[in-house]
């Protein structure tokens, strides 16, 4: 199959031309207007972008920003008439990958379309994707699971509906979520976020909901709160199974009723979000035994996917490596490394309990002590012996620390390895740790702050 080529300009001439140059080697797509272009964008599934940077009144930065904002991964090379070091400047700053300028040299374009094409395989061969559709959501891996997740997220965008994202940490649910996000109609708003263990509870209604001025002490003028912040976006509540049972009911309504009331205030205030929820808890079991509330259950719980963890689909390991090399090769500004295949063979052997999270920590390792263009499995295994903090072969709840650990990371180790143990259960961790949980939850904010 073709990659797939468009052209976005508003001079009929340049847009056959190009059409004309590439035809027998691309499929080619063109587009007069920004705005058709961004509407068709998912449609398309373009390889890679030529874009004018003046589309008669549209600003082709912008274009640049809200493609980039649809489809991180696509390649964009800007064309123009009117070029200076400031739009190159800023071109690049929004994610660019070259520029050229007007009037176009047929050779020049041929070569600079040519090299972006060759980028654009590798990077499909290395992440072992094949242009698979997992690459526009920013999803890496060529598993089942992967299809599963694909499918899903374009389900999820015929809708509105609440979307419920379940998994281990660090196995990517808010990747999924924000390529959910992406996909739906709430794409062009505002994706927030929200840690809903990491926000201590009495800040969690304000922080939400927002406050009016004089609410209480320290008010001293008003303040919209997610919710509001989220309007004709997505509001993402990351591990929702945390949210005390009183604020749960506040958040039951204004899910329901699509209207909530700031801290202190009198008015209710209508809004506009799609919502999406996390959790590595079993929420149906945290029902039964009382700690979280069956309404809201059934309530977030419409459209449900489960993220599996690493070590159930470890054929995707190849690709997340090769990607997490080169998106640190580009962030430090060096060549990206190849990975060995005993290299390979040993990373893939591992079992990962903290999943894609604990396999980036082991492969900006791996590249901080390889010295040459290759890792080989001696680097990898010094990785592992000296670094690990928990055993991959003992999961029973042996923990192993380097004896040059201070007092701090070993307490650290051992929160984390009982938490992780528990499945992220912090009141079943506190009790098995012997302390309370408002310490632990000090004790994980503290650790996250660091």
């Amino acid at each position: 199959m073709k990659n797939k080529l468009m052209v976005i300009d508003d001079e009929a001439l340049i847009l056959k031309t190009i059409q004309f140059a590439f035809e027998d080697l691309y499929e080619v797509c063109v587009y007069k207007t920004g705005s058709s272009a961004l509407k068709a964008l998912k449609e398309e599934r373009p390889d890679l972008i030529l874009l004018d940077l003046r589309i008669k009144n549209e600003n082709g930065i912008e274009v640049l920003q809200n493609i980039k904002h649809l489809m991180p991964a696509v390649e964009v090379i800007m064309m123009t008439a009117f070029g200076t070091i400031e739009t190159t400047i800023a071109a690049m700053k929004a994610g660019a990958y070259h520029y050229i300028q007007k009037p176009l040299q047929i050779e020049e374009m041929r070569n600079l379309v040519s090299k972006a094409m060759e980028l654009i395989e590798a990077r499909k061969t290395l992440q072992g994707m094949d242009g698979s559709k997992g690459y526009a959501y920013g999803l890496v891996g060529r598993s089942k699971a992967i299809e599963t997740i694909i499918n899903f997220i374009e389900r999820s965008a015929r809708t509105s509906s609440n979307v419920l994202i379940t998994g281990e940490s660090g196995t990517g649910k808010e990747v999924v979520a924000k390529a959910v996000h992406g996909a739906g109609r709430q794409s062009a708003g505002p994706f927030i976020p929200v840690n809903s263990s990491a926000i201590p509870e009495h800040l969690m209604e304000s922080e939400l909901f927002g406050h009016v001025k004089g609410a209480f002490t320290g008010a001293a003028e008003d303040r919209p709160g997610l919710i509001r912040m989220a309007h004709q976006g997505t509001l993402f509540f990351d591990e929702i199974g945390e949210m005390d049972l009183k604020l749960q009911a506040k958040l039951l309504r204004a899910i329901q009723e699509r209207e909530f009331r700031p801290v202190g205030g009198n008015r209710l205030e209508t809004f506009d979000a799609r919502f999406i929820f996390a959790t590595n808890r079993d929420l149906a079991k945290e029902v039964r035994e009382g700690r979280f509330r069956e309404d809201l259950y059934y309530r977030i719980n419409v459209l449900r996917i489960e993220i599996p963890p690493l070590r159930d689909r470890r054929d995707d390991i190849p690709g997340l490596v090769n990607y997490i090399i080169r998106g640190l090769a580009y962030r430090d500004g060096i060549p990206a490394k190849m990975v060995s295949a005993g290299a390979m063979r040993l990373i893939e052997a591992q079992s990962f309990p903290g999943n894609v999270r604990e396999l980036q920590n082991l492969v900006e390792r791996v590249m901080i002590y390889s010295d040459g263009p290759i890792i080989d499995e001696e680097v990898v295994r010094g990785c592992l012996e000296t670094s690990e903090i928990f055993s991959d072969s003992d999961m029973t709840g042996s923990i192993r620390i380097p004896v040059t650990s201070t007092l701090e990371e070993a307490e650290r180790a051992i929160i984390f390895k009982v938490l992780q143990h528990f499945e992220g259960n912090k009141r079943l961790t506190a009790e098995s740790l012997g302390i309370a949980e408002r310490t632990l939850r000090y004790k994980l904010k503290e650790s996250l702050e660091e």
